[in-house]
């Protein structure tokens, strides 16, 4: 929560969420809840990766880990630890941008459209899985990188692309199979796309605690 990045989530996002509600109070009817979600989404996720990254590899040259390896810490605990606040902060911070959007809405005296409802929920169901994403990413390049600014840009670049990819791909697919030869998908894309985006984070996470128990402090 003293984490800089942090306090730029909790405070830039909402107020990018107003920002957003003033340019497009030229647009009749059009909520800004949609708009300042996926805003929020996309900012958040990169953030929460660069900051998990930075954080272990920072950590790491200043040899912070050799005070809590003497004690009957576990490594794995150090990792999950981080991987859970920085994860769990980062939701809460996409969370409080959605409220704010929600918010300006109604002293607009906007309804959202069913449509957009749909598509919202959709969106944070898949978002949130996408986070699980970058940041097991994040933790990842954290403990294999030496490089501060190395382990930021793979985190930004590759955690983001292959978040992207995973939880985004299928629905895509899925909608452009029922478009172009009116097939159905055999499965829900969205459920799809959360296990995918669940078992990848959690073997990227495991990946990340094998290499870190495997470090020499």
């Amino acid at each position: 929560m003293k984490s800089k990045i942090t306090i730029i989530l909790f405070i830039v996002l909402p107020v990018l969420a107003v920002l957003m509600s003033i340019l497009t109070g030229q647009l009749e009817n059009f909520p800004a809840t949609y708009l300042t979600t996926v805003l929020a989404t996309s900012i958040a996720g990169a953030l929460g990766s660069i900051m998990l990254s930075t954080s272990i590899t920072s950590e790491m040259n200043k040899n912070v880990y050799d005070l809590f390896l003497i004690r009957p810490v576990k490594r794995r605990n150090i990792i999950l630890a981080k991987f859970f606040a920085v994860y769990l902060c980062t939701i809460a911070a996409v969370w409080l941008s959605i409220i704010t959007g929600m918010v300006i809405d109604v002293l607009r005296d906007i309804t959202v459209p069913q449509f957009f409802v749909d598509q919202l929920v959709d969106s944070v169901l898949t978002v949130f899985f996408a986070l699980a994403v970058t940041c097991s990413f994040g933790s990842l390049f954290g403990v294999l990188m030496k490089s501060v600014a190395g382990s930021a840009i793979l985190s930004l670049y590759v955690g983001n692309q292959a978040s992207s990819i995973l939880t985004l791909v299928i629905p895509l697919i899925s909608q452009l199979m029922e478009l172009e030869f009116g097939i159905s998908f055999p499965f829900d894309p969205f459920i799809l796309s959360m296990v995918i985006g669940t078992v990848t984070s959690i073997g990227i996470l495991l990946l990340a605690i094998y290499v870190f128990n495997k470090k020499q402090f």
